[in-house]
């Protein structure tokens, strides 16, 4: 999805803050992840790091989360309840994609710009 008008105006008004002056800036290969980048901090080109693409949805890829929990009822409520382990039919869990992110980003700094719709910041203790 790309960004909103109005998504691209709060952003070109915000500032990377000096804290992070000569940090590497990373950001996912999707189009408004680089452009969330580029609104925020013009003179700075991030790393493309494909590792932070967001989470593979296999064949519920592009359904919203209330359409599939009425199409599927507590069947659906039960996969939620696996937390890190939901897995979506021929897609990744929380739990695979924090695994993609630790292998192919050991960098330090922040990223410009997180894959969306992710459930990976949970807790996993």
């Amino acid at each position: 999805m790309p960004l909103t008008a109005l998504a691209r105006r709060t952003l070109a008004a915000l500032q990377p803050p000096p804290a992070l002056d000569g940090f590497a800036w990373v950001t996912s290969p999707l189009a408004r992840a680089r452009e969330t980048a580029r609104l925020i901090a013009p003179d700075i080109v991030p790393t493309i790091e494909p590792a932070l693409i967001e989470a593979a949805w296999g064949d519920w890829e592009g359904v919203a989360l209330h359409a599939l929990r009425l199409r599927h009822g507590d069947a659906f409520t039960a996969m939620e309840a696996q937390g890190l382990d939901f897995l979506p039919p021929g897609g990744e869990s929380p739990r695979m994609v924090q695994a993609r992110w630790h292998r192919g980003w050991p960098r330090s700094g922040p990223p410009a710009a997180r894959p969306s719709r992710s459930r990976t910041r949970r807790d996993t203790s």
